[in-house]
């Protein structure tokens, strides 16, 4: 199915808009346009959900960023447009460097514009391996920061902690199985499998997705045990890759 003919049709439309605006730039300053993220793999599109564009440009010249500045920076007041800008450069040097992210956009993303620049092939089970150790280890440090430094404001506490989420998933599902890393799962079943790898409590990860995705905060959902909940499950599922 292609994932364009699932976003509502004001979105699509702005995209479209989006589209027409970039189209001059190529080849010369743009090479592609490409929506990933949760859109791109087919999810329901929320009040706070960012609308993932990879911008791959020719150059990093002021003139080619400032020929698209205009049309991202709408896009991103009217549409909640996220851009990932890079050179096919940086890309490749991106599938070394941060493998996890680049696998996933990789394997799901919908071309809008330009020519696809996945031309590669996918970074080695061994690379997505150290990647989610490395990843695990940042998680880690940064929820303890977190705690210390925002555990006294339980809003700003839990609004970090919603941004950190989608990270510390993608890690988890390294974590669980690297060769799988951009198999589309549901986000529930990860946290839920992360939970029982790390014996940790599912119920505090899922209240913690729940309040991502909208939920209406309760009483119940303490910051500081979601954090030391989230923290418990990264710091096992590091070890448990350690001993592999």
């Amino acid at each position: 199915m292609n994932p364009m003919t699932a976003i509502p049709s004001p979105l699509r439309s702005r995209l479209d808009k989006l589209v027409a605006e970039l189209t001059p730039l190529v080849p010369g300053k743009l090479v592609a346009l490409a929506l990933y993220g949760g859109l791109a793999k087919g999810k329901a599109l929320t009040e706070t959900s960012d609308v993932n564009l990879l911008v791959v440009v020719a150059d990093s010249s002021a003139e080619t960023l400032q020929a698209l500045t205009g049309p991202l920076v709408a896009a991103r007041r009217e549409a909640r447009a996220a851009p990932l800008i890079a050179t096919s450069e940086e890309l490749a040097a991106m599938a070394r460097a941060f493998p996890l992210k680049y696998e996933d956009i990789r394997r799901h993303h919908s071309l809008l514009l330009g020519i696809d620049p996945f031309s590669g092939g996918a970074p080695s089970e061994e690379d997505l391996r150290r990647d989610a150790h490395r990843g695990l280890l940042n998680l880690s440090m940064r929820l303890k920061k977190l705690f210390i430094e925002r555990g006294a404001d339980r809003a700003l506490h839990l609004a970090v902690l919603e941004d950190i989420l989608p990270g510390a998933i993608l890690a988890f599902k390294a974590a669980l199985d690297p060769a799988s890393v951009a198999t589309v799962r549901k986000r529930e079943e990860v946290l839920e499998d992360a939970a029982k790898r790390a014996g940790t409590r599912a119920d505090r990860l899922l209240l913690l997705l729940a309040l991502k995705k909208g939920a209406v905060w309760t009483p119940e959902a303490q910051p500081a045990e979601l954090s030391a909940e989230l923290l418990a499950t990264a710091e096992a599922l590091r070890r448990s890759l350690e001993r592999a």
